[in-house]
């Protein structure tokens, strides 16, 4: 759609007052993550809004067009989809003035769309939740002055205590982290029940020790899910992989013609990624955003001495580009962006491959860890003796890429999450790290004995709403004996890949580190 003038938002800041250079759409970012501009892609939302119900009412006349034969008829008024009303489905939510005329809060259309999709993203999140009607559209709180945001957020949560009621307990509550102050103050007020925070990225502010302290006093607090944790001293704090983001899940902006625009990509990609034994070995270091630490990361493996361990690409390249790129190594960096966790760590699982990440003393480190996934030394520390043993790690993961156990599927990721259970006595953790992302089959029978058959590792709690019933047998649940059980089949299984590999190099030892907590 053209943009020729202020007349195209309704209520809208005047041209001059835009920032034109946040597309994240495009891979642009402004340059100040503090401008005080509106950004371009919130003020396209009224649009994506209207062209979304353009393109069904299309969709709806081509495959009547193709059921009846006819060349492109005329669609009669009743077969034009019905447009799912924009109201709030709870009342007497507070809404801040908006900057153009779209409702502040997600209704049904959205909801089907987003469950809809298989990929982790802060939209999937947020759509899993119990009260997915009652929190504001993501990525809104930038049109709030940042004086009136807590007054907003503390509004918001003392509503959402009214109405924890309605939700089975305990209830999920997906909360964006620039209304996280305010909504625990306002929510602290009027909650009663038991619940469980998730609490997802909106700008990548760690949530940090004093934070955990403050929601860690919430009256009712099962556990708490956070993207960009910092080292958690309450184990009822667990940390939260970013996923997908927002400009390529097809939910909130953009890649509005299809919800799983991403998924399809990624299964594509899968789909024609060369053999694992035929990947470069070679790290690959992709474009992306520079920050102070992935410049010192390119300047050093740029440097001549790593040019026979690594690849480096400097080209802009598209989503589908990026994912066929990564789908040709072994092995990618992926340093920290804005926050700790990185979009690449994820999209690289997605298709296979495996990322070499950066530790960091001040964040939770339990998804990579879990996970077996390598870490890189420090950009002055590195050199090529270090690096080639963490490749070759790396290629000792490779069967991971042949049983797409590193997959994002569903909406659970199968990389180290933890399942967790909770009764009335307390916490049981259920946390079985890696299975194979398919259904539970007769070589896993022991682990039914915890009361849930998964497709995949799933946060169960969050992803059932509240509504998962622990199985009464897990008071007998031995923990360890489960997990020395699925220990002792993935080495059967990896014995089994090993007879596979064209290059004979074994793949000892990979099951224990797989399964370690």
């Amino acid at each position: 759609m053209a943009l020729r003038g202020p007349r195209h938002f309704r209520g809208a800041a005047k041209v001059k007052d835009i920032c034109f250079h946040h597309d994240p759409r495009s891979g642009q970012l402004c340059s100040d993550s503090a401008c005080s501009k509106q950004h371009i892609d919130t003020l396209t939302q009224d649009a994506a809004e209207r062209f979304d119900r353009a393109w069904r009412a299309w969709q709806t006349r081509e495959s009547k067009a193709k059921e009846s034969g006819l060349q492109k008829p005329n669609a009669p008024e009743k077969s034009m989809p019905a447009v799912c009303s924009s109201m709030p489905l709870t009342s007497d939510l507070p809404e801040p003035p908006g900057l153009f005329e779209v409702p502040w809060y997600y209704d049904e259309r959205w909801h089907q769309r987003a469950m809809s999709a298989g990929m982790i993203s802060s939209c999937t999140f947020l759509a899993h939740s119990s009260l997915w009607s009652c929190m504001p559209r993501l990525r809104r709180y930038r049109e709030i002055h940042p004086v009136q945001r807590p007054v907003f957020a503390t509004q918001l949560g003392r509503r959402c205590g009214e109405l924890l009621h309605l939700a089975p307990h305990p209830a999920v509550i997906c909360v964006e982290k620039p209304y996280l102050g305010g909504f625990v103050e306002g929510f602290a007020q009027t909650v009663t029940g038991e619940f469980i925070l998730v609490v997802v990225n909106g700008g990548d502010a760690p949530v940090t020790v004093d934070q955990q302290s403050i929601i860690g006093k919430l009256p009712g607090l099962e556990a708490c899910f956070a993207m960009n944790l910092h080292k958690a001293v309450d184990a009822r704090f667990v940390p939260l992989p970013i996923g997908l983001p927002h400009h390529c899940d097809g939910l909130h902006r953009g890649n509005l013609r299809a919800a799983s625009e991403a998924e399809s990509l990624i299964q594509q990609c899968r789909a024609k990624a060369t053999p694992w034994n035929l990947r470069s070995q070679r790290l690959l270091v992709t474009p992306m955003q520079a920050n102070r630490l992935r410049e010192r990361y390119l300047e050093r493996l740029s440097s001549p001495e790593f040019g026979a361990l690594v690849r480096v690409v400097t080209t802009r390249l598209d989503f589908a580009g990026f994912l066929a790129l990564m789908a040709e190594h072994q092995t990618v960096l992926s340093p920290p962006g804005r926050g700790h966790d990185c979009y690449r760590t994820w999209q690289a699982l997605a298709v296979g491959t495996v990322p070499l990440v950066v530790a960091d003393p001040c964040f939770d480190d339990r998804l990579y860890t879990n996970a077996g996934l390598p870490t890189i030394p420090g950009p002055e520390e590195l050199t090529p003796e270090l690096l080639a043993p963490l490749l070759q790690q790396g290629y000792y993961m490779g069967h991971l890429s042949r049983s797409g156990a590193l997959v994002l599927r569903g909406i659970g990721l199968t990389a180290g999450i933890a399942l967790k259970k909770w009764r009335k006595k307390g916490e049981i953790d259920c946390g079985l790290v890696l299975l194979t992302g398919q259904r539970l089959d007769s070589r896993l029978r022991s682990v039914e004995s915890i009361g849930q058959m998964v497709d995949s590792m799933m946060l169960v709690q969050i992803l059932s709403g509240g509504r998962y019933t622990p199985n009464e047998q897990a008071s007998s649940y031995d923990h360890e004996a489960v997990i020395a059980t699925l220990t002792e089949q993935r080495k059967e299984l990896l014995g089994e890949v090993e007879d596979s590999q064209p290059c004979g190099r074994p793949l000892e030892g990979v099951g224990g580190q797989l399964l370690s907590m």
